[in-house]
């Protein structure tokens, strides 16, 4: 099965092998806005957000948007919008407005679809029958071997007259079944297996001493040895001695119902199936699959790094103890019994296929149903593909319908079909490709600052020993319009390969933006990372429970791409399509070699000039030029049962052709660590994941696994945010901001020394779900009418429009608020210059200050307004009008920021998040003037400068400015250097005492 087999890294220089800073986002991003997963409830939160950011220009200053679920809905949707205005904005009829603003027909498309998983009857009917056709085609690929097997083993112990019919003259002479395991041609083979094992199990033990480097994984690989040993002895065992006397024994007379139940399922004389057994076996399983289903989205709501069954906040009525119980036996008991039911339902068809096979014996008549069947096991290999029998097409069709539009061009035709306006103002796209949402080609290269970069987070489903730690089962898996990456353990492991062969490989029809976007909100699968549930795994399988979709893996793709690279160049020899045919027998074949193993002189199979690798790049090839049979390859390449099983049992190793990927938020449900990985100095967390306002598993295991994956640290309080019980749902403030730096590096006994991490750190933001008494009234008045806003279950996910824009304005206003704070991000990358001034004439200037506080505002606008025209007048540029100095005045306040003035304890406190050197010298004098107290009344009316007609008179106003500067500097600044010596016992350096750089 390739779905198991090893798999080695390239190491020739490619982009395959990465460490932060990757080739996606590079080194120097200083903005990242991060969506959280949380489905139609995330998506409207972050819109909102979104909308708060773009208003206040921090959004054209993003680098990066990453989206996790219901993040990446809106956030793929808008960049798909934005990049199609930007398209629009270089033709004739070009459209303006920003993607997604507020009243747009975009927004307005999606509060009309907001039931798009189900808007109509029909809708539904088709999705409940996608999901029983997926159920009938994975019965029959998994029965199809079984028939064939458990036939050919009837015929087998019959003909060996180890399992005997009644109705043969040599079986028991009251026509009984009868069964004999004592042959000497029968029995000794259960028992060579086991001395085998034992044989294995000793080696292992005798040579279990330290070893050399050379042999360092002995241990580990008999230990594995006599595992499979000990698997075969107990396959071989149970077919051989187990099976015989139980199909024997259920054949025999029974009294009671258990003779009836026997009867029912076809052991008894000349009795079939019950078809209404079935029926309700059948039933039985699909309830306790929902039921499942339902279990899972609520533990989804906590990220996948929540513990069990913390998936209620502080504020929620604990169940009694009956509910306790009956919680108990439906999340813990019930999901296993349902499992064990599904596998002894197979086992028991099995036995009774072998009984049927051991009474008809062999013949050409009963040939031909298992022909049949091994005809469907090969058909399946050839034309089946285990991502279209699940539900991920119906889940991206229904995001596509309501995300993946365009706003339509001035002058473009607004009809439908019908006549009636199907779609007013956008236009349907749902073939949107994420390679596509890139820089034009005749552009410049660089992503420009206003075109933030789209990442979609998912988690590559890895739980194989020793790969990822125990526990987490999954890695970090993105997809932005230029590379697909995997994360490794270690930043050296990072695999990139590019969209654009994803795309090419899978087929632009399946691999689309919003194929891409539903994997990321995979939020239901047999494998689910750190939410995977052992219980749920062979349930959630047999009833096509499954959104997670099998991609090949990052490294297979770019083997394939380096090797085609190779032939083109003429280095490499291109395959034909005879040898390609002879490499895809060889790739198909029940014994295909492990990967990792090399012969000598010759390449691994999975690095460029090997088999694999030739073997890819050909269909690759193929489907670039779009021939014909390039589907038929890369069906026969999929191997169905295998990778089914593979989700059943829950094996899936870093090392193989295909990954099962599924919700980002199975790794970090607030991407995070994505954030932190792509190097990004400033970092928006939108938290809409579903944590209680009091509680923050999902932060706290984000920050965590940015400790140990990312090497970062963050520092954050989100206690801050409610710091004691509240109405649930409020929040004193929705959000809370930290910082994040490099984790030390340590060396012997203490931190490395000299020298600073490459890494910088930076400032982190997080707003969170949560409403407070600042919000708008009619978020607070939805509130008071839905006790459980703002974080209602991911299972609703039919939101009406009143629900939408209650989301949608909490996101916004949140984030307004945010941006408003002193601390908030609209001061980021600046310090925060406080200074505290004792006026000399006590509570009497307090007061006078006190009620002319309004004033130091407008006196702040005349102080920049002077040194802007001071610094016009060094350039020897023409003077500015009036219009053009205020447009200027304002944008350099907004770069700056606003002072703040506060009383306290009989000080004033004058504060600015300073974000330019300018800022330094306009504050000191300001503050200068404070402590000149009501003698700064006369102040402003000295300096209060008319525009300048001249540059003489600008240079005028520069010096009389510079005098003041000074004053200020040596009364203000220097007495505070002072006191920083005092605090510190450090002395500052000379160039902080310079005056010359404003500083």
């Amino acid at each position: 099965m390739e779905s198991s087999a090893g798999h080695g890294m390239p190491d020739d220089g490619s982009d395959s092998g990465m460490g932060q800073g990757t080739p996606a986002a590079g080194p120097d991003v200083e903005w990242a806005i991060c969506c959280s997963g949380g489905g139609i409830r995330s998506a409207s939160y972050c819109l909102g957000a979104m909308q708060g950011l773009e208003m206040g220009g921090l959004l054209d200053k993003a680098g990066l948007v990453l989206g996790v679920s219901g993040g990446s809905y809106i956030a793929a949707s808008r960049a798909l919008v934005a990049n199609g205005l930007e398209r629009q904005a270089r033709a004739p009829r070009g459209a303006g407005g920003a993607a997604y603003a507020p009243g747009s027909p975009e927004e307005q498309n999606l509060r009309d679809n907001t039931h798009y998983l189900a808007p109509t009857a029909g809708t539904v009917l088709v999705g409940v029958l996608s999901l029983l056709v997926g159920v009938a085609v994975t019965f029959i690929f998994v029965s199809a071997p079984l028939f064939a097997v458990a036939h050919a083993w009837g015929w087998l112990v019959r003909s060996q007259q180890v399992l005997c019919p009644g109705a043969l003259p040599q079986c028991h002479p009251t026509g009984q079944w009868a069964a004999s395991v004592t042959s000497l041609t029968w029995w000794p083979w259960p028992v060579v297996a086991g001395v085998v094992t034992f044989v294995l199990f000793w080696w292992w033990w005798a040579t279990l001493v330290p070893q050399g480097r050379a042999h360092s994984d002995r241990g580990q690989a008999l230990a594995k040895a006599v595992g499979w040993a000990a698997l075969v002895t107990a396959v071989v065992s149970l077919a051989m001695l187990v099976v015989p006397l139980l199909v024997s024994w259920l054949a025999q007379p029974h009294s009671g119902s258990f003779q009836k139940l026997v009867n029912d399922l076809g052991f008894g004389a000349g009795r079939k199936w019950s078809p209404a057994a079935l029926a309700g076996a059948f039933a039985a399983v699909i309830a306790v699959a929902q039921s499942a289903r339902a279990k899972l989205a609520q533990w989804h709501l906590v990220g996948g790094q929540a513990a069990k069954g913390k998936t209620q906040g502080l504020n929620a009525q604990p169940p009694g103890f009956t509910g306790q119980i009956t919680g108990w036996i439906r999340v813990y008991l019930l999901p296993w019994l349902a499992s064990i039911a599904i596998v002894l339902a197979f086992a028991v068809v099995g036995l009774r296929w072998v009984k049927d096979g051991a009474a008809a014996g062999y013949s050409l008549d009963q040939l031909w149903p298992v022909l049949i069947a091994l005809a469907i096991v090969l058909a399946t290999r050839v034309f089946a593909d285990v991502n279209r029998i699940s539900m991920h097409d119906f889940y991206r069709w229904r995001l596509a319908s309501a995300y993946s539009v365009l706003r339509k061009a001035r002058g473009e035709a607004r009809k439908g079909r019908k006549g009636a306006e199907d779609f007013p103002g956008v236009t349907p796209d749902p073939a949107a490709l994420l390679s596509r949402l890139r820089p034009e080609a005749d552009q410049q290269p660089t992503r420009q600052p206003d075109s933030p970069m789209l990442v979609i987070c998912a988690t590559a489903n890895i739980n194989a020993a020793r790969e990822v730690p125990v526990g987490r089962g999954g890695l970090s898996m993105t997809f932005d319009p230029d590379h697909v990456i995997l994360r490794g353990e270690l930043a050296a492991d990072d695999v990139v390969a590019q969209t654009r062969d994803y795309e090419v490989l899978i087929g632009e029809r399946r691999f689309a933006l919003f194929d891409v976007s539903a994997i990321s909100g995979a939020a239901v699968s047999p494998l689910m990372g750190s939410a995977t549930r052992q219980a749920y795994r062979i349930l959630l399988t047999l009833t096509n429970v499954r959104l997670g979709v099998w991609l090949p893996h990052p490294a297979v793709v770019v083997a394939a791409r380096q090797e085609l690279e190779l032939q083109q160049s003429g280095k490499h020899r291109r395959d034909t399509g005879w040898s390609a045919l002879g490499l895809l027998l060889w790739y198909v074949r029940p014994w295909h070699p492990r990967w990792g193993r090399q012969k000598e002189g010759k390449p691994k199979e999975e690095e460029p000039g090997g088999r694999e690798a030739r073997l890819w790049a050909y269909v690759l090839r193929m489907r670039q030029t779009r021939k014909r049979m390039s589907g038929f390859f890369y069906h026969l390449m999929q191997p169905t049962l295998g990778l089914l099983w593979a989700e059943a049992v829950g094996h899936t190793s870093y090392r193989s052709t295909w990954v099962c990927v599924s919700d980002g938020g199975h790794y970090d449900n607030l991407a995070l660590v994505e954030a932190l990985k792509r190097g990004a100095k400033n970092v928006v967390v939108l938290d809409a994941s579903g944590d209680k306002a009091d509680t923050w598993f999902t932060l706290g295991g984000a920050f965590a696994l940015a400790r140990v994956d990312a090497g970062i640290d963050v520092k954050l309080d989100p206690t801050v945010m409610c710091p004691k019980e509240l109405t649930s749902g409020e929040v004193k403030q929705p959000w809370a901001a930290g910082t994040f730096s490099p984790v030390p590096k340590w060396q012997g006994n203490g931190a490395e020394p000299g020298g600073q991490p490459q890494r910088t750190g930076g400032n982190i933001w997080v707003c969170k779900l949560g409403w407070s008494q600042a919000s708008p009234w009619d978020v607070r008045a939805y509130a008071e009418a839905h006790s459980d806003f703002p974080t209602q279950t991911t299972l609703q996910q039919l939101y009406d429009g009143a629900q939408f824009d209650a989301y949608r304005e909490l996101g916004l206003s949140s984030i307004t608020e945010m941006m408003d704070a002193s601390t908030g991000p609209a001061h980021a990358g600046a310090q925060l210059l406080s200074l505290r001034f004792q006026p000399s004439q006590g509570q009497q200037d307090l007061a006078w200050f006190a009620q002319t506080a309004d004033d130091l505002t407008e006196l702040y606008y005349d102080l920049l307004r002077m040194q802007l025209a001071a610094d016009i007048a060094d350039e020897g540029t023409e003077p500015l009008t009036e219009s053009e100095l205020k447009t200027a005045v304002d944008s350099r306040a907004a770069q700056i920021g606003t002072p703040v003035v506060r009383i306290s304890e009989g000080s004033i406190i004058l504060q600015l998040s300073l974000g330019a050197t300018v800022g330094v010298p306009v504050l000191a004098t300001l503050g200068f003037l404070l402590q000149k107290g009501p003698e700064a009344a006369a102040i402003p009316n000295r300096i209060r400068a008319e525009w300048y007609s001249s540059r003489e008179e600008a240079l005028r106003a520069r010096n009389s400015y510079e005098r003041l500067k000074a004053r200020s500097l040596t009364s203000v600044i220097e007495p505070a250097l002072d006191d920083l010596e005092k605090i510190t016992g450090e002395p500052v350096s000379p160039a902080s005492r310079s005056h010359r750089d404003g500083t």
